[in-house]
């Protein structure tokens, strides 16, 4: 640096007051408008307690770095200016003749020469800021021509669509940076069917059997298959969220910025339809230790233990709950789901104009059959959902699994037991889906024109069903019951015993959360900051007229991440369940943390979303009965 910044910190705000400290930092960048680091702390502080562990924070006085125990003159500022303490300086040069003399000097072996000479030819051993161009660039070159490990491990996907545990530990495999990412795909191909074979099948895995992803299960971009492995690192050191794909620490052996750390996915049904093999996904050997361990964690284990007994005597014959075989039941009696027919007519959703995000209702006049579960679906406590149930659906001509979701109450201990409420609400929600992926359309198109590369996730597909009547079990021919209920076209409001939300049912029940109704969770990865960006872009490109809340999603084997249930926060707090007005919206704005990804879309500042939402509340003071954004 040079020169001397007399520019203080701090700016006035509208009102004439000052916002920050007021001094200057001679070494610092500050310009006119700019917070110095303590201020910068201070001002995002989002409790009390924050703002006064800001305040105890000490400060450089040369370039106003912050920080607990930050001297008077950081180093930076010692070094660069000539305040240099002696007795360190004496001490850093004792430190550089030692290690000079363990790798540079004569004590050097032959060995370590000829290894020196052979990678980096005459390269001078200390490398600094004096060091010239040409031998920078012969550094570089040498670097890119040795050689880069991959780490890895197995994912299997049955076709059930389960992930099974792994069994096959992690693999490494050295490449030349040279090489193409297809071809060291095809290498760990190879490597990983070694394993393959011993632990499943005979028959070898293929390219078209798997597809290679970041750890953490992150896509990767099949074009980019075709760079070199050089090419492919350096696409990703130099995007906004380059900490989601490139390992931020050394590993065991490995340097940081010497591997990649990968997964490679095998699905199930690919390698079954090429093999002609099935139950390739069985018991992995970690599971059988675990059985004969007596885990805890194994359903199987729990029903084995303590099934037989002695008798009480200890002598007589053995005592058992198993039941005496009377047969093999039949195919249909095993996998059967009771079900029930139905008839059914259609209620859909269209985006009516892509600039207000007014949507129109259609509703059909078309009956149609379908069969639907007796039961709910079984799903565990953390995917199950508070308000609803879900039921399996088949609709007649239909190949696609549907699941059939019925809203049960509001709030616990608040049902919902009026049909035409219960479609109100559903109907709400329904919207919710057409207008988040309306939403979702314009956020791709702007991370686009930003050159931002996000995760890809979508809204479900969904309609509604109004059920008619449950047909006859009796009756199977679809023209009777659709003769029998023609009459209802003509009426004039239609009458309905049930109504359901309907949407594809996935190839998995779990759940992940990436935001609440009125919390914000931290992004910790690609996906859940694009989903973190995806609602800041909301609030913004609505111009705080919506919010999309309670973000979270299925994860598809083949679609990918399908967001699901959304609730959402309006001015007028009408847009359905779960919908807290103003104060959901300033809730968002308060807690919410920007992530790499709206800084890069340059998404409105907290400050901005504030001075709207105020706008808007005056003009709600005056007309308390403005438009809803929902038709």
């Amino acid at each position: 640096m040079s020169g001397i910044n007399e520019t203080p910190c701090g700016y006035e705000a509208k009102n004439g007051q000052w916002i920050g400290c007021n001094r200057a930092f001679p070494h610092s960048g500050i310009r006119t408008g700019d917070l110095c680091k303590k201020c910068k702390i201070f001002f995002s502080a989002k409790s009390d307690l924050e703002r006064e562990d800001a305040e105890r924070l000490q400060q450089c006085e040369g370039c106003g770095l912050a920080g607990r125990k930050m001297p008077s003159t950081c180093g930076t500022c010692q070094r660069n200016y000539g305040r240099s303490d002696p007795n360190k300086e004496a001490g850093a040069a004792a430190r550089g003749t030692a290690m000079q003399s363990r790798v540079g000097g004569a004590s050097r072996n032959a060995l370590a020469n000829e290894l020196t000479n052979t990678n980096l030819g005459s390269l001078a051993h200390t490398v600094g800021p004096a060091t010239p161009e040409v031998e920078l660039e012969r550094l570089r070159a040498a670097r890119a021509a040795g050689s880069f490990s991959i780490v890895y491990s197995i994912v299997v996907h049955a076709s059930n669509g389960k992930v099974a545990p792994n069994a096959f530990g992690r693999m490494t495999l050295l490449v030349e940076t040279s090489e193409s990412m297809q071809a060291i795909l095809d290498q760990m191909v190879d490597q990983a069917s070694e394993k393959w074979v011993k632990n499943r099948t005979c028959i070898h895995l293929q390219t078209r059997d798997v597809e290679l992803r970041f750890k953490g299960n992150r896509d990767i971009d099949e074009e980019n298959l075709a760079l070199t492995l050089s090419e492919f690192y350096s696409h990703y050191c130099n995007r906004v969220d380059r900490d989601a794909f490139i390992p931020t620490a050394k590993s065991k052996g490995l340097a940081k910025g010497s591997f990649l750390e990968m997964e490679l996915h095998v699905f199930s049904d690919k390698y079954e339809s090429r093999t002609g093999l099935e139950g390739t996904t069985t018991t992995t050997q970690r599971s059988k230790r675990r059985r004969a361990q007596g885990s805890d964690d194994d359903d199987d284990d729990d029903d084995i233990r303590g099934l037989t007994k002695r008798s009480a005597s200890g002598s007589g014959p053995l005592v058992s709950k198993f039941v005496r075989d009377s047969g093999i039941p039949s195919r249909e009696a095993a996998n059967a789901i009771q079900t029930k027919p139905i008839l059914f007519r259609r209620v859909t959703v269209k985006i009516k104009d892509n600039e207000s995000g007014q949507v129109s209702i259609h509703k059909s006049t078309k009956d149609e059959n379908g069969d639907i579960a007796v039961t709910p679906i079984k799903l565990s406590k953390s995917d199950r959902g508070r308000s609803k149930e879900l039921y399996e659906l088949a609709i007649a001509g239909s190949q696609i699994p549907y699941v059939a979701k019925r809203l049960l109450s509001k709030a616990p201990g608040e049902p919902v037991p009026i049909l035409h409420e219960q479609y109100d609400l559903l109907l709400a929600d329904l919207v919710r889906l057409v207008k988040g992926q309306m939403f979702v359309k314009r956020f791709e198109s702007s991370a686009d024109e930003y050159g931002v590369e996000p995760s890809d996730f979508r809204f479900t597909e969904a309609f509604l069903i109004t059920v008619v009547k449950s047909a006859d079990p009796s009756t199977t021919n679809s023209s009777v019951l659709a003769a029998l209920y023609a009459s209802s076209d003509a009426e004039e409001e239609e009458e309905f015993e049930a109504v359901y939300l309907v949407e594809p049912r996935r190839s998995s029940s779990r759940i992940e959360k990436y935001t609440g109704t009125m919390v914000n969770q931290e992004w910790h990865d690609l996906k859940s900051a694009t989903i973190n960006a995806f609602a800041h872009f909301v609030i913004m490109d609505s111009a705080c007229e919506y919010l999309l809340a309670d973000l979270q999603a299925l994860q598809d084997i083949r679609e990918g991440t399908i967001l699901i249930d959304p609730m959402s926060h309006t001015p007028m707090g009408n847009s359905g369940l779960g919908d807290h007005g103003i104060e959901g919206i300033m809730t968002f704005i308060r807690t919410h943390a920007c992530s790499p990804i709206c800084k890069s879309m340059k998404l409105a500042s907290a400050s901005d979303l504030r001075r709207t939402i105020q706008q808007i509340k005056k003009e709600l003071s005056t007309n308390p009965d403005g438009n809803s954004d929902s038709e």
